[in-house]
């Protein structure tokens, strides 16, 4: 005879090993709670404004709303993100060492979000994070870590074509990177014009890729249609400090 045991269904399901799956965040995660208190920490930061207890408060807020969230990828990214703020609001300050402790925060949070499977935009937040990192400690970093963040942002355009923010980095890395490191102004022309057809999360978004796109042609010295990218960027944040650089580089002045 052969004996066969039978397991009631509920106890084998109590016995069952579960199996997990890691799943990827969609390539542009969507917002969550807190979403709007960094939103308005980003538009004073890149106002440029003064208000610093105002700008602190609003990334501590956002930062806590984040914490709430259950655990996963997605408060994951967006604390990332949160801190990549901070470390940008720090270094344009020229507080560089409040500037890498955020950073190294960044690069934690945004490992663990890409630990459950790859997006674009936790490539491109890395990304960043070693451009913030290169102004906060120098060229020998960026010497040292440049090529890890151009394959970030290479992995992250591959991923999806269509990331405004990975076409934005994408285009400040060729722009701006020497030619033996990969620069190639065409190459930064052409994401940016791929920019100009994709929905900006905020004007910032728009402001780059308009000043980016003047600084290019500028160096293809392309003059006229430089400063038509750089009067569209005025009127968006005509106090920058950015605006005032490349119009200094450039010799451009409005035109009315």
């Amino acid at each position: 005879m052969i004996w066969k045991l039978r397991i009631p269904a509920v106890l084998l399901a109590f016995f069952t090993v579960p199996v997990i799956v890691l799943t990827a965040l969609p390539h542009q995660p969507e917002p969550i709670p807190g979403f709007v208190q960094y939103q308005e920490a980003q538009s004073l930061v890149y106002r440029e404004s003064s208000d610093t207890r105002r700008i602190e408060a609003l990334l501590a807020s956002a930062l806590d709303q984040f914490s709430r969230a259950p655990a996963g990828p997605l408060p994951d990214y967006w604390t990332a993100r949160t801190h990549l703020l901070a470390a940008t609001w720090y270094n344009w300050r020229n507080e560089s060492r409040s500037a890498q402790r955020e950073l190294s925060v960044v690069f934690e949070r945004i490992g663990d979000a890409l630990a459950d499977g790859d997006f674009s935009d936790g490539f491109r937040v890395r990304a960043d994070a070693h451009s913030q990192m290169a102004m906060a400690r120098g060229f020998v970093y960026m010497i040292r870590n440049g090529e890890d963040a151009k394959n970030d942002t290479l992995q992250a355009l591959a991923l999806d074509p269509d990331n405004i923010h990975a076409n934005i980095t994408g285009a400040g890395y060729f722009l701006n990177a020497p030619p033996f490191a990969g620069g190639n102004v065409p190459r930064g022309l052409s994401l940016l014009e791929h920019a100009l057809t994709l929905e900006p999360e905020s004007e910032w978004d728009s402001f780059l890729v308009f000043i980016w796109l003047a600084q290019g042609y500028a160096k293809q010295e392309q003059t006229v249609q430089a400063l038509r990218y750089w009067e569209q960027a005025s009127a968006i944040f005509p106090g920058s400090s950015i605006l005032q650089t490349v119009a200094a580089e450039n010799g451009f002045t409005r035109s009315r």
